[in-house]
């Protein structure tokens, strides 16, 4: 022990003895945030998606607004706007009455 009771030594042991397990729980915690975070996703009203997966490439169901869970870097999620549009048609017609 050095002048004020401190001895370096046993620092270095209770580190070695309890660190590695709060190191690693640690790890564990960020890395579920993580998942968590990005496995989430929200489709708009007037939206549709469909998921393309690394290895299957498109999927073959649409998901509808609301939220949709996916595998992070497997999955991402195309995401289409199907709203309907307002289109303005002309025509030629014999008179205005058959309109």
């Amino acid at each position: 022990a050095g002048r004020f009771g401190f001895d370096p030594s046993k620092l270095l042991q209770t580190l070695a003895s309890r660190g590695t397990p709060l190191v690693a729980g640690g790890a564990v915690l960020f890395g579920g945030a993580y998942v968590a975070q990005n496995a989430v996703y929200t489709v708009d009203a007037g939206h549709i998606s469909i998921k393309y997966h690394r290895m299957s490439g498109v999927g073959s169901s649409t998901y509808r607004e609301g939220v949709h869970f996916m595998l992070p870097w497997f999955e991402r999620p195309i995401i289409f706007d199907v709203r309907a549009r307002p289109h303005t048609m002309t025509s030629l017609t014999g008179s205005r009455d058959l309109q």
